[in-house]
């Protein structure tokens, strides 16, 4: 029997079991790659020492805890997860481990591992406008060389791209589940378009709606995509990015973590939508790959490249608040740039205040200001600023905010606002496809979704007719100068699609009506606090008067 795709993320979290720092190397017991089977990694760990983990503090490779590792390893050595246990450890590399399940000689589980090293960020990135980067060939030379006619990809982060791109390429791979991977060029859907057609279908994206990477370059057309609510452990950007941020944890009575599983012994993944700030991140490089020039993302590749690697390596190596100070200053013709596009976006698409921090929250760079700046820029209003940088025109507040911002970074950014604002200038003949297409109007009124609800409502509550009523008629003479059988299961399985359907269309109805209502409620809002705003100003402005 095959693996459930949550028992493949698990076992995916092994290649993280390959670096020096994991909880194996730490009790110098045998690495992975030492072993025959995972049943035989695992046993190592006895009650013992999963106890030490539970108690233990920090963090191993990719941001997992002792705690989380061993909730891991209690799941995989469980009764119920024999398969797990009798994979075979056929290969290990650096960024992969290749299982074999000991049942089947012709078929094959590669993992690959999420980005290893500072020039896979800058792989990552390089991605932006290459149709093939060096990581994913290295990939595909892989996989093209092992001797199994079926093969199943998994992988986390850059090891997600990796596992998309082979399950494309390569005839073998017959399925394939990534987690947090990031999307792919233009330049990559032009050139594999065929092949993408044809066996995108094979592919499942899981992602943490709060996570960032996943909103990277376009999605692969056809392959599906699953969200996942992250839990109370994942509370930064790196954890957001952690390979076991899909899993839901629990802790019983005798202090020991555990994986929460469901109703099938498998690790329960809590299904949800996409974060909407990740939704406009998303959009946003899209925006930028839909309107720069080649030339253009030559230059933000190589602004964004080193910047990934210095601010999402592990250790000592991560980049400081003055490491990016210096970065933006060795490369400040790429930044302009990058802002010009940035300030264009939110303007184009009226960005609230809310949104603009939520777009730098989610890119983890919201700590990077200072929280005095943070305060000035409280007090003037995001969208103030915004509008005072693009209009143009010389501002005496916004240019005291950015002698003040100057003075705190140490850095003199208020010719770099001149320059951005310059670009923006050249940015002019990008609209909003969005805003400047024909609108069509939709009534999502309260009316509306009951003469929806009711329609949908009275075809559920319809008796229809069972077709297989006519084998009573099996003495009538035209009974047998028909195929009645085969009538009668195309009436019945055509009854049961279009009873399927209503209740999938009923979902969507619910769904889209309570997004709607979300967005209504959100809005009402920010309405009701200008207004208490505005009469607190009337207020204030009539006392004086």
């Amino acid at each position: 029997m095959a693996l459930s795709d949550s028992d493949l993320m698990m076992i995916e979290n092994l290649t993280y079991a390959l670096g020096d720092k994991n909880p194996a190397s730490s009790h110098n017991m045998k690495p992975l790659s030492a072993c025959r089977t995972v049943g035989e990694y695992l046993n190592q760990f006895d009650d013992g020492l999963l106890k030490e983990l539970d108690e233990s503090t920090g963090k191993y490779e990719g941001e997992i805890s002792g705690q989380e590792w061993a909730a891991m390893i209690r799941y995989m050595k469980s009764e119920s997860k024999q398969e797990i246990k009798d994979l075979i450890i056929q290969e290990t590399t650096e960024k992969c481990v290749c299982f074999l399940n000991p049942n089947d000689n012709d078929s094959a589980i590669v993992a690959f591992r999420g980005t290893k090293g500072g020039e896979e960020w800058v792989d990552n990135v390089e991605g932006f406008n290459q149709a093939d980067t060096p990581a994913q060939l290295e990939a595909y030379e892989y996989i093209d060389n092992l001797p199994y006619e079926r093969i199943t990809v998994v992988g986390h982060s850059k090891g997600g791209n990796k596992a998309q791109y082979v399950a494309i390429r390569c005839e073998n791979v017959e399925r394939c589940v990534s987690v947090d991977g990031q999307g792919f060029s233009q330049e990559f859907i032009d050139k594999y378009g065929p092949l993408i057609e044809k066996r995108s279908d094979n592919i499942t994206n899981y992602s943490l709606s709060t996570d960032f990477v996943h909103i990277l370059m376009y999605e692969l057309p056809g392959a599906k995509h699953i969200y996942i609510n992250g839990g109370n452990d994942v509370a930064s950007v790196k954890e957001n990015h952690s390979p076991n941020s899909v899993f839901e944890y629990y802790i019983d009575g005798d202090g020991e973590w555990h994986i929460k599983a469901d109703e099938n012994s498998n690790a329960y993944l809590p299904i949800t939508g996409e974060n909407p700030s990740l939704i406009m991140l998303h959009e946003f490089t899209a925006f930028v790959l839909n309107n720069a020039s080649d030339a253009e993302k030559e230059k933000i590749v190589e602004f964004l490249a080193p910047l990934f690697k210095g601010l999402f390596l592990n250790g000592d190596s991560k980049w400081s608040k003055e490491e990016i100070i210096a970065h933006i200053k060795e490369h400040r013709e790429e930044f302009v740039l990058i802002l010009a596009y940035l300030l264009k976006y939110i303007k184009l698409n009226d960005l609230h205040a809310d949104d603009i921090v939520a777009l730098i929250k989610s890119l983890g760079l919201y700590d990077l200001l200072d929280n005095e700046i943070l305060v000035i820029i409280g007090i003037i209003g995001w969208e103030v600023v915004i509008k005072e940088i693009t209009d143009g025109e010389e501002d005496k507040i916004i240019k005291k905010f950015l002698e003040i911002v100057s003075a705190k970074i140490g850095f003199d950014i208020t010719g770099i606002w001149k320059e951005a604002e310059e670009k923006y200038k050249e940015l002019e003949h990008i609209k909003n496809d969005k805003k400047d297409a024909e609108i069509v109007k939709i009534d999502y009124s309260n009316k509306a979704y009951s003469v929806i609800m009711e329609a949908v409502n009275c075809f559920e509550n319809i008796t229809l007719p069972n077709a297989s009523t006519w084998y009573n008629y099996t003495e009538n003479s035209w009974f047998n100068k028909i195929s009645t059988a085969l009538v009668i299961r195309c009436i019945n399985t055509y009854i049961e699609d279009i009873s399927e359907t209503n209740s999938e269309w009923k979902k969507k109805v619910i769904s889209r009506f309570d997004e709607i209502r979300s967005i209504d409620d959100k809005y009402a809002e920010r309405l009701r606090n200008v207004n208490a705003k505005a009469a607190s100003l009337h207020e204030k402005i009539t006392s004086i008067f």
